[in-house]
């Protein structure tokens, strides 16, 4: 289907020589304009009798009315068939001989040149906005991950400092363990950065393993007990016990728990 989208000299007239939509099928021809002949061929299509077949047309600015018109299929660069079509009426003042084609030829190729440069700035207009999508996703996710390798280096350096403060204290090897525990948190956060390159790359895997899922969660949840009974606060983990084990990816979920507290 064609639809009308610019006009030019019949402001005036309302009529079947001038409709919104034309079907651009074969067997159209008789009906309205001759589309479809224009764009099978790829070439012109000189349209006479229309006073026949559309009834008296607007004269315009000459002093008769027009008889005959030219189809052309605007052939955009690029595109692999006509994208649009030019209409115009004859002057019934001049005969149509191969210099008024060429004229009505350089014409469609000046809206051919014209509809390529408002593809282009179109197609640039999508870049950029994808390019801006692009930035944004980017941005969260750095945003995400260094929230995610700050909560790791966080409680690691809060139990480190409270050693370096004790020096009277000889070393406590049990106060040692949060803190290879979140080191260990810490590596796997990297671990998840050469993920997300493999997800990027199709070559990303779920391993789901049998869990006892409870004891998993408490054990997470149990990293962050020196960090909050540092502040004064009662760190309390209610987790009921699962009888079954549960297939999951061990690493997704520490993720989401981790996620749940930070």
């Amino acid at each position: 289907m064609a639809h009308l989208v610019a006009s030019s000299g019949w402001s005036d007239y309302v009529g079947p020589a001038m409709p919104q939509s034309v079907r651009v099928e074969e067997g159209a021809f008789a009906a309205r304009w001759p589309l479809y002949e224009a764009l099978r061929s790829r070439a012109p299509v000189e349209l006479a009798g229309l006073k026949t077949r559309f009834g008296p047309l607007p004269q315009g600015t000459w002093s008769e009315r027009p008889e005959s018109a030219f189809v052309l299929p605007i052939n955009a660069a690029g595109l692999p068939k006509p994208r649009a079509f030019s209409v115009t009426c004859l002057s019934p003042h001049r005969k149509f001989d191969p210099r008024y084609e060429r004229f009505l030829q350089a014409t469609a190729g000046e809206l051919a040149a014209a509809m390529t440069q408002a593809r282009i700035v179109e197609d640039a207009a999508v870049r950029a906005r994808e390019l801006a999508e692009l930035d944004r996703a980017k941005t969260l996710f750095f945003s995400n991950i260094s929230h995610e390798l700050r909560t790791p280096l966080t409680l690691i350096l809060g139990p480190l400092e409270e050693l370096m403060a004790n020096k009277a204290e000889p070393l406590d090897t049990h106060a040692l363990l949060p803190i290879h525990r979140n080191a260990l948190r810490l590596l796997k956060r990297v671990n998840d950065l050469l993920d997300l390159a493999r997800f990027e790359a199709g070559r990303h895997e779920i391993h789901k393993v049998p869990t006892d899922l409870a004891g998993l969660t408490s054990n997470l949840a149990s990293t962050f007990r020196s960090l909050v009974e540092s502040a004064g606060l009662q760190f309390v983990v209610h987790c009921e016990a699962i009888k079954e084990l549960v297939l999951v990816d061990r690493r997704m979920w520490e993720k989401i728990v981790l996620n749940l507290f930070t």
